[in-house]
């Protein structure tokens, strides 16, 4: 594309050169206001006419290439647009894909990690539940052996003190 651009600039030029040229040949060295007066002044001169037939026909081959140039600069811009748009598109479906099988995935895979863990938790424990049973047992056992004085005392207490009012009353029996 810059190539054409830099084409047509120098295409401009040499129009431009072209029309000057022929500008200072119409205006010679008195001015075109003299020459456009001495044309008018002599009809006969066909002079004028030629010149004007030559300067549409170099306009004209001029801007036929000029135009085609152009023309083919802005399909090529089409056709590199349509391109990138559709590389952009591509682009963002493959990324919307994947961030929703992601996602997908992600759920799937946190609910059967789940489900499996549990499983193998639940196995474990059965598994183990003899030797967590009778480990339990034996805490239990070994606790209750700490807390025996403890239980002894308590208890001995709770009962001297409810079985008093009653060795009070046999007591008192006793005697009659």
């Amino acid at each position: 594309m810059r190539r054409t651009f830099d084409r047509s600039l120098v295409e401009m030029d040499r129009t431009r050169s072209y029309f000057e040229t022929l500008f200072s040949e119409r205006c010679g060295p008195l001015g075109c206001r003299h020459v456009d007066f001495i044309w008018w002044r002599f009809p006969g001169v066909p002079q004028l006419e030629r010149r004007q037939s030559r300067m549409d026909t170099k306009l004209q081959e001029t801007q036929r290439p000029l135009l085609a140039r152009g023309q083919q600069a802005i399909l090529e811009t089409d056709r590199a647009f349509a391109t990138e748009q559709k590389l952009l598109s591509k682009r963002k479906h493959k990324a919307y894909v994947r961030q929703v099988a992601k996602e997908k995935t992600g759920a799937e895979l946190t609910g059967v990690i789940r489900q499996t863990v549990g499983e193998q938790v639940a196995e474990r424990v059965k598994a183990e539940e003899p030797q967590i049973k009778s480990t339990v047992v034996q805490e239990t056992k070994r606790a209750v052996d700490e807390q025996k004085p403890y239980i002894s005392a308590e208890v001995q207490k709770q009962s001297s003190e409810t079985l008093a009012p009653l060795r009070t009353q046999v007591e008192s029996y006793k005697r009659f």
